[in-house]
Parts: C-alpha cells; structure tokens; sequence
C-alpha cells in the first residue's frame, strides 16, 4: 500500500474569496508617494476587496462596514485621521471574564502588532487609529488584515472557552444538500487514508513518514473553502505547529496523531456545523505573485535534489504534496496555478509513488520557470453536456 499514492480529490469551488487586483495596489503605493493620502486609502481597500468602494470616492468623509465572517469591520476615513473598529464579543454574567481578559492581554502583547483589543462598556473590539500621513499602505494592509482575521478567529475561541457572547449571527450560505454530500465524501476519503497509510507505516522504516501523512490529511482540510468557526482555528493552529520545527518532532505526531483521531471519532454533523459559505471583507490567505509563489516553493529545492539523487520517489511525492497543499492554504494564488496544482495532485493520486512523483516534479518545475498558462474554457454545446 505504502508504494502507493493516498487518493485525492478536489475540494468544491471557492465562493466569497476576494481577489486582488495588483493595479489598486500600485495606484495606492504611487498616491501616497504624491502625498494623495487619501485616494491612497481608498485604493488600497479597492486591491483588498474591489466590491467595497465604487469609484474614486476622495471627496467627504468614508464610512465602511463589511462583514467578515461573524464580524463587522468598521472603516472611517476623513480628511485627517484613518480609523478601523471590529466589535466582536459581549462580557456576560456567565463569561470567565479573568481568564478571558488574561487570553486579551496575551493577544495584546504577543500576536498584535499595531492594533489593541480594547474593552468599552462589556464589549471587546480591535481599535485602531492613525493620521493619514503615517497610513503608508503596507502598514495598513497588514493592520486591516491582522485585526479582519484575529476578530473572525477569536470570536468562536473566545465564545466556546469562556463563554463570552457573540454580538452579531454571521452572514452565511449554508451548503447544498448535494455539497454536503460531496463533502462527506471527501471526508471519508482523508480519514480512510490517514487511518490505513499511518497503520501500514507503524513499525517499519518508513515510520516517520506518519508525520507526513497527518500533514497531508490536515492541509486537505484546510484548503476547504467552507471550513469555518472552531474547526478552521483548529486546523490553522495544528497546521502551523505541524510544520513548527522548533517543536520537538515525535511530539508534533503525537499531537497530530490525537487530531485526527479525535476528528475521526467526531460525529459528521458537528463537523459539517463549522462548513458553510461566509462573507469576507478580507481574504483570510496572504497575496500572492508568480515571483512570491516560485521563491517560496523553491525552499524546499536542496531537500528536494538531495531526495531525487537518492532516488527516494516516496520522499520526493510526500515533499511536494505537502508543498503545493501549503502553497495554496496559506496564499491567494492565481486560478491558472491553483488549477494546474488540484490538476497535479488528482492526476497523481492512487498510482504508483514513482509515477506520482514524476507527475508533481513536472508541475513544481513547471511553476519555476513560469510555463503554466491559462486553462481554455471548454464549449458547453448540446452534445458537450450530454457526454460530460
């Protein structure tokens, strides 16, 4: 089993996820350059999510609210001051508030870098202010999305640990009965394989490839759309600890080991809770260029060569699986990279581990020398349907 490659199947399209347009991004860096502080603002907020602000809209002062997950993200904007407030939890009767307050501390001290979670009247909201001289877009794209993806994280932590309360219901599009379907299919796979890979692996010399196939499984499950709520800060925690080579590794896969056992032994319906279509102002993945996604792929190369001289196909296979998975968990890639990716890693799934490294070494170089080029859309005549 262990000589062949675990299935893979492709996750369902992406909804709600902004995409960036690097000209706002460009027209923002030149405006703040002429001192046109606050179109440099206004086209900065366009390259985060174009769908916000129609126009130019330089003129009079700019309120913006839009929703992000559970949230809403608070932008103002007037001719002297850019300001941006994220309510999102409610101090109740019930709420371990000193055990909260010490995690709101914490968060203030090591995870934030400009923003602060400030308590006003039982409520906790992210705060930040600045004049419009010193928003230089770079340091207010960052503030922006560290303070949209900590509120839209925090909030369920912050509610299911301490019993804090949600100030608003999230604006969401539950799954279609024939995606949840799908779904479920797809879970079923990552759990059958993480089970029968790391039961087939125990004890032989391949035994540390185990932490590869937990890798694997978590990020099948993170590069899901639709994953939100606890299971999404579940998994970006484990992900990130995963690959966290200051952990010590056997611990890692014994952490990751109780992961998903534990997610195995969950009941479907709790899990299927915390999948669901949700609004985003602000692209939970870092932005992305072909120049970002070939020098990040491209760190893994040494290890790479090395595992190809010694001819360790099932090295090379896990490797870039495990790249390529990251490389879109982690960034807003381009749709013709992210199709050549899902199309690599489907082709290379249930065949022999030597083809099905061949197969993804051919798309890893292919995206360093810049060759993938975009999918033509295939004609839906009457005879292309009915063949489908």
């Amino acid at each position: 089993m262990i000589n062949k490659s675990p299935r893979f199947q492709r996750t369902l399209e992406i909804a709600n996820e902004p995409v960036s347009d690097i000209k706002h991004w460009e027209n923002a860096n030149d405006a703040f350059d002429k001192k046109e502080y606050k179109k440099s603002l206004v086209e900065l907020i366009k390259y985060i999510n174009p769908n916000v602000i129609e126009g130019d809209h330089t003129e009079g002062d700019i309120n913006i609210v839009q929703g992000q997950g559970s949230v809403n993200v608070h932008i103002a904007i007037t001719d002297n001051e850019f300001c941006i407030k994220v309510p999102f939890l409610k101090i109740t009767d019930k709420t371990n508030r000193v055990a909260l307050l010490r995690k709101v501390s914490e968060v203030n001290f090591e995870s934030l870098t400009l923003a602060q979670i400030v308590l006003k009247d039982d409520i906790l909201q992210f705060e930040y202010s600045e004049l419009l001289e010193l928003c230089h877009p770079h340091k207010i794209y960052g503030v922006i999305r560290e303070i949209a993806l900590y509120a839209d994280d925090y909030d369920d932590m912050f509610v299911d640990r301490y019993d804090a309360e949600f100030l608003q219901k999230a604006e969401i599009t539950p799954l279609s009965e024939n995606e949840k379907k799908q779904i479920n299919e797809y879970l079923d796979q990552i759990i059958e394989d993480y089970q029968n890979y790391s039961e087939a692996l125990k004890g032989t010399r391949f035994n540390d490839f185990r932490w590869d196939i937990i890798v694997i499984s978590i990020l099948k499950l993170g590069v899901m759309p639709y994953v939100q709520g606890n299971l999404r800060t579940d998994l970006r925690e484990y992900i990130y600890n995963m690959l966290n080579v200051d952990i010590d590794f056997d611990y890692r896969v014994d952490k990751g080991t109780n992961f998903m056992n534990k997610l195995s032994n969950t009941p479907r319906e709790e899990i299927l809770k915390d999948m669901y279509y949700a609004k985003q102002f602000v692209s939970l993945k870092r932005r992305c260029s072909l120049q970002i996604l070939q020098d990040e792929i491209k760190s893994v190369d040494g290890m790479l060569q090395d595992y190809k001289n010694k001819q360790e196909n099932m090295a090379v296979f896990y490797l870039l699986q495990i790249t390529l998975l990251r490389k879109i968990f982690e960034f807003n890639v381009e749709k013709k990279y992210t199709q050549a990716i899902f199309d690599a890693l489907e082709k290379s799934a249930n065949i022999d581990i030597k083809d099905a490294s061949k197969i993804l070494l051919d798309v890893y170089n292919k995206i360093l020398d810049g060759e993938i080029s975009e999918k033509k859309e295939k004609k839906s005549g009457f005879f292309s349907r009915l063949f489908k």
